[in-house]
């Protein structure tokens, strides 16, 4: 099953939805990094983006993703989930899995290299990134807005 059976592409008003119900780890993790409110962290998230989409079930956000082009050869790929997205993986979790697994497979087709920086209190996405075969070879103490630790994840393709 394909990640495109839920992806739309992104909206306003997906934003203005996910905001209100962003996961508190996600919430924690835009403030930590940046010092933005969960609205305006998706909204810079997006407006960065090279192409961004949304995740929505039952006509719900579950999640906002996209990636940045930073050259030919790398990106930043990013999803920020709503509370809803744990009940989509509770009853779809080898969907979820499998649909995130393939959209960066893509992603890493396209780029060589895909790097971001997790919150290091964030275990439920670092969890996520490891099943999705991201390595994290370094630990920033002092990063983002509140100088606190995050960890460099990359997912290097072979050439």
């Amino acid at each position: 099953m394909s990640y495109r059976e839920y992806s739309r592409p992104y909206k306003e008003w997906h934003g203005n939805e996910l905001a209100e119900n962003m996961r508190q780890v996600d919430i924690d993790e835009v403030y930590a990094s940046s010092g933005h409110t969960p609205l305006q962290g998706i909204l810079e998230s997006v407006e960065m983006s090279t192409d961004s989409f949304t995740f929505l079930y039952e006509g719900k956000v579950n999640a906002i993703a996209g990636i940045r082009e930073v050259n030919e050869n790398s990106a930043v790929p990013w999803m920020l989930c709503s509370n809803v997205i744990e009940d989509f993986k509770k009853t779809r979790k080898k969907t979820f899995y499998n649909g995130t697994k393939q959209w960066v497979d893509e992603m890493n087709e396209r780029y060589q290299m895909l790097f971001n920086y997790v919150d290091a209190r964030n275990e439920v996405t670092i969890r996520w990134l490891k099943h999705l075969k991201f390595e994290f070879p370094k630990l920033i103490e002092d990063y983002g807005f509140q100088k606190i630790p995050f960890y460099l994840f990359m997912r290097v393709r072979n050439v």
